[in-house]
């Protein structure tokens, strides 16, 4: 799970035979791992990835199997949830 949280930074990155530098470059420092069970664009439509918090950390789940966001996505995650959070107190100042 460390490898997957955090790529070829994880302590134990040298252990596994990863190629961190694929021939396409949009997959570098990426670690694929097949657990779909659909096209990936169908998964995503019928919305069975679910972003969740875990043991502290953030994850993604996919029906029993969870797999951990890498730390730096954090911020992205948060900023999104503080947009909802000002949307909806913006909302709320207008009818008040």
């Amino acid at each position: 799970m460390d490898v997957l949280e955090n790529g070829p930074s994880s302590r134990y990155a040298s252990f596994f035979d990863i190629t961190w530098r694929p021939v396409k470059d949009e997959l570098a420092d990426k670690v694929l791992i097949p657990t779909l069970g659909d096209q990936y664009g169908a998964v995503l439509e019928r919305q069975e990835l679910v972003l969740a918090y875990r043991d502290g950390a953030f994850v993604v789940q996919y029906f029993d199997d969870w797999f951990p966001d890498a730390p730096d996505t954090y911020g992205r995650i948060l900023a999104r949830a503080l947009g909802c959070l000002d949307v909806g107190r913006a909302g709320r100042r207008q009818r008040g």
